[in-house]
């Protein structure tokens, strides 16, 4: 592994962009730093996810309903939604700051 994987993760985070497909090169790295944390760092992933703000519940209960799922990609695809779910909070903020000279008291 060339980066490390905080770091692939970090960079992921910075790119404020969270539409990441499966099957991309972008995806991979994501998922396989994920699975290179759960393997021999996961105390560094549960820091990750706790910094990220990845649900705990959420993440439990989708790791519970489906064993049959790679504990890499399922943890990898509620990242990338949680991303996607602070990106859209974003853009909502700012658009509700978008008020013109004339509107602000």
């Amino acid at each position: 592994m060339q980066d490390s994987p905080q770091h692939i993760v970090t960079q992921f985070l910075q790119n404020n962009h969270a539409v990441v497909a499966q099957n991309t090169t972008a995806y991979e790295q994501l998922r396989n730093a994920i699975q290179y944390l759960i393997e021999t760092d996961f105390y560094a992933l549960v820091q990750l996810l706790y910094r990220i703000d990845v649900d705990e519940t959420l993440l439990r209960k989708t790791l519970h309903e489906q064993p049959e799922i790679d504990a890499a990609d399922l943890i990898t695809q509620l990242l990338i939604d949680r991303q996607a779910q602070k990106i859209a909070w974003r853009k909502n903020m700012q658009q509700q700051n978008d008020v013109s000279e004339e509107d602000k008291w």
